[in-house]
């Protein structure tokens, strides 16, 4: 309530009927909240407990927050829904279908090496709660080798036990570099699995039991104080732990006979849990549902995989992620093809096919559509035989066949893309008249004739890779067949650190990365209103978030572009929550300054067999067009196969940009370009003249 503002509204026309109005609504509740997977069971129908409403969806909804209905007896449980139990399922389904009819999902060993050996290695793309970068870093550090391990890992990997050491110091206990003490004999049993480390709830519950005599319903309320987190609360509990409460029937441990300064020092272990504490009923549950997917993954990669696709196909992020670990698996990810995919990912041999779903723009009604009329009718022939049989009362349209054309799916006709997209609209127009008439009972000179129709096709070159590339990822919202970054990937090694490796850094760093801008969120600061720009960098495999702050931003503008290729030069912070992090940008460059800075020589290699004369005119005429630092080295393979190796001078040394690079491989002869951290060079060849002999070359 604040009386300027008050007096404000009394000023204006109205602004009495606004204040009354304002000081009714005040500290009202603006709207019914509900929570997502709160269910409440009672012994009697619920009116007689609370008074309840109906949901925006019809659902039946409590009128009591959680306080409130607990206050009045009654219990909340939250039922989670999750999707990896349907990635679950859908594994096992293609299990049974072709591999083992007799798996039994529910009933796995615990003991099995194999997993365990996966699991220390990190490689857990795709495996519930252990497949961030953080974990897997854990995973490696922790080598777990029994099922409590990951259940330890579920609990332990949150901010509190990481920031207060608990973690570090429950891997340095299970490797023998820390000492395991347990300050009384009779709590070893209870914290033995844990190596003297209070992990779980339960085991508070269980220490209270042991050494203070509490029943279990007053073992709850300690563990339900704890939770509470209040100060107070745990020093009255203190008191009772300690010596006793009579009313409560609770003996201490003082009366059971145990040291009173040791369990005092006890119990201030476990006040200090109380922040970080985790239910074991809980992580357990989620460790088993984590053992599953890495079984599954590990004994049935291609059912699994492909599950996993199959249930992530709304999300591109997870599609990328995931087709890339099973590049990493080995197991190949099969074009997208109208005759062979179906909605979903699939099992097709020893690989898996590409399911249309994943495909943009393209809907379920429609994809189902083409499935159901080639089961029916067999393989499409060709693109004029896909839309003579198209439903055009399905959800299909221009689009769909765009889409398909541009994703590779139609590629099994052996046209190329390019011939398909000169003559999808005029196959598309003849089937839809078609269609027409046949709903008038017409039908055409065609539908009388036998034999296969001539279908027109131009003599059209493909567009370049890149042009192709770009369509594709329009469509599929990620690089599917190859990359744009590929090409450049061996340029780029020579200096750049791995993403992967630096989102696993655990302490700040000073780092060099490149890759291509996959996204870029543009923003202004709150206190100066300058522009500054978050990105995501990525590599063929993995990706990296990159700050960068106003100064740095205006000195790069020109560069924050999606899908160009930079360098960045800066300092990477990790994120202890979800195991990444992100790079403060200090210096960014493009991929040529960044080769000229922290490479020492750029190679040519020409085969002089397959030059031309002109070859090395062709070559001093880019390096004046791309002027820089960089030394210049010329290879030439000779007739007789020897190698001479050459400097160039000074005159000629270069700034490496992608254009250059274009450039350069487009010169005849030329069969390598090689970015080197050392050069070994003794010999200079006169760019002006191509004078030498062979008395001057030095010969490798």
């Amino acid at each position: 309530a604040d009386p300027e503002l008050y007096s404000r509204f009394e000023n204006i026309e109205h602004g009495a009927e606004i204040r009354k109005h304002s000081e009714n609504l005040e500290g009202s509740i603006r709207q019914v909240g509900m929570h997502a997977a709160g269910v409440v069971i009672a012994d009697k129908p619920l009116v007689e407990y609370a008074p309840l409403a109906k949901g925006p969806k019809g659902e039946v909804i409590l009128q009591f927050e959680k306080g409130a209905a607990e206050a009045v007896g009654l219990i909340k449980f939250d039922f989670l829904g999750l999707k990896n139990l349907t990635i679950i399922d859908e594994a096992v389904k293609r299990i049974h279908a072709t591999v083992d009819k007799d798996f039994d999902v529910d009933h796995l060993p615990l003991n099995d090496k194999e997993i365990y050996e996966m699991l220390q290695h990190g490689d857990t793309s795709g495996v519930f709660q252990l497949e961030s970068a953080g974990m897997k870093s854990l995973l490696k550090r922790l080598r777990p080798t029994v099922f409590e391990d990951i259940i330890a890992a579920n609990a332990l990997y949150r901010p509190g036990p990481i920031e207060s050491g608990m973690l570090d110091s429950f891997i340095k206990r299970k490797h023998g570099e820390e000492e395991v003490i347990y300050p009384f004999e009779e709590i070893k049993d209870i914290l033995e699995e844990t190596y003297g480390v209070i992990v779980y709830q339960e085991q508070v519950m269980q220490i209270a039991q042991v050494l203070g005599g509490y029943s279990l319903g007053a073992a709850d309320m300690l563990r339900r104080a704890m939770g509470k987190k209040k100060k107070e609360e745990m020093e009255k509990n203190r008191a009772i732990f300690l010596y006793g409460d009579e009313e409560k029937n609770i003996p201490g441990v003082q009366k059971l006979g145990k040291d009173v300064q040791k369990a005092s020092d006890l119990y201030d272990l476990i006040d200090k849990f109380a922040g970080y504490g985790f239910n074991k009923s809980h992580s357990a549950a989620y460790a088993y549902i984590a053992y599953q997917t890495a079984y599954l993954k590990v004994k049935y990669p291609k059912e699994y995989m492909s599950a996993l696709l199959s249930v992530s196909i709304d999300n591109i992020d997870d599609v990328v992620k995931y087709i890339d670990e099973c590049s990493r698996m080995g197991i190949k990810i099969l074009p997208p093809d109208i005759n062979k995919s179906y909605f979903d990912f699939r099992v097709e041999g020893d690989a898996v096919r590409f399911g249309l779903g994943a495909i943009k723009s393209v809907g379920q009604a429609a994809i189902e559509s083409f499935i159901i009329e080639r089961e029916k009718n067999g393989k499409y022939k060709s693109i004029y035989d896909l839309c003579d049989r198209m439903d055009f009362k399905s959800a299909a349209n221009k689009k769909t066949i765009e889409a398909f054309i541009y994703s590779g799916t139609l590629d099994c006709f052996g046209k190329s893309r390019h011939q398909h997209t000169c003559v999808y609209m005029s196959a598309l127009e003849a089937a839809a008249s078609k269609a027409k008439d046949r709903e008038k009972g017409f039908g055409s000179i065609e539908d009388f004739l036998t034999g296969e129709r001539e279908e027109y096709y131009p003599n059209v070159e493909e567009p370049p890779a890149k042009v192709l590339l770009l369509k594709e990822k329009e469509i599929l919202g990620f690089y599917y067949s190859s990359h744009p970054l590929k090409e450049y990937n061996k340029y780029i090694e020579t200096f750049a650190e791995d993403m992967e490796l630096v989102n696993s850094m655990r302490s700040e760093g000073e780092v060099l990365v490149a890759g291509m801008i996959k996204s870029i969120r543009h923003h202004i600061t709150k206190s100066k209103k300058e522009k500054m720009a978050f990105l995501e960098l990525e590599d063929t495999k993995n990706s990296v978030d990159v700050v960068v702050f106003p100064k740095m931003y205006a000195d790069n503008i020109m560069h924050l572009n999606e899908d160009n290729i930079i360098a960045v030069q800066g300092m990477f912070t990790p994120n202890n929550e979800d195991g990444t992090g992100s790079i403060t940008a200090r210096k960014i460059m493009t991929l040529g300054h960044a080769l000229e800075e922290n490479t020492a020589t750029l190679k040519i290699t020409i085969d002089t067999e397959k030059s031309t004369p002109d070859r090395v005119f062709q070559i001093k005429t880019l390096i004046a067009r791309f002027k820089g630092r960089l030394p210049v080295n010329i290879i030439f393979i000779l007739p007789n196969k020897y190698r001479v190796s050459m400097s160039v001078s000074e005159e000629y040394e270069v700034c490496p940009e992608i254009e250059f690079l274009e450039l350069l491989k487009q010169v005849p002869g030329v069969i390598d370009i090689e970015f080197v951290q050392t050069g070994d060079i003794t010999y200079s060849l006169d760019l002006e003249t191509e004078n030498y002999t062979m008395d001057t070359w030095s010969i490798a």
